[in-house]
């Protein structure tokens, strides 16, 4: 997806359509309206962000993938796979900075399953640490 390929983006956007038309149904029962701005939207962010986080010495190497090392975790938080892609974690660094610098938001709301939690336990870790974001620039 992030390399562009177009028959993967077109089924994607296949899939999200069908999606769009079945959570519409239920922004219009609880009265409510959706901006939307996937996965996808981030995807110019994420390479300002991540050199935001490497400036301030957060970034390592290790065994040849870039990783955040988070204190009390076994495992650090991968941001550049060894094959230089990009991955959940640096678009989830990328969504908050544009959310708190673009949209200047005051909540953010995550809902997810407990199978992501080992990795938003090392984001919002992070996260807490995320000043270095706020009110910087990109691109």
């Amino acid at each position: 997806m992030q390399g562009g390929e177009e028959k993967f983006r077109k089924a994607w956007a296949q899939i999200c359509e069908i999606s769009r038309k079945g959570y519409e149904k239920v922004y219009q029962h609880l009265g409510g309206h959706l901006e939307e701005n996937g996965e996808s939207f981030y995807n110019p962010y994420i390479p300002g962000t991540l050199d935001l986080l490497r400036e301030r010495g957060l970034i390592e190497e290790s065994e040849g993938a870039q990783v955040i090392f988070i204190e009390g975790k076994k495992i650090p938080l991968i941001v550049v796979k060894r094959d230089g892609g990009f991955n959940y974690a640096s678009t989830d660094l990328a969504a908050l900075w544009y959310r708190l610098n673009e949209e200047k938001a005051e909540w953010i709301i995550y809902v997810t399953d407990v199978g992501q939690r080992e990795h938003f336990e090392m984001f919002f870790t992070l996260s807490q640490l995320y000043t270095v974001l706020v009110s910087t620039t990109l691109l």
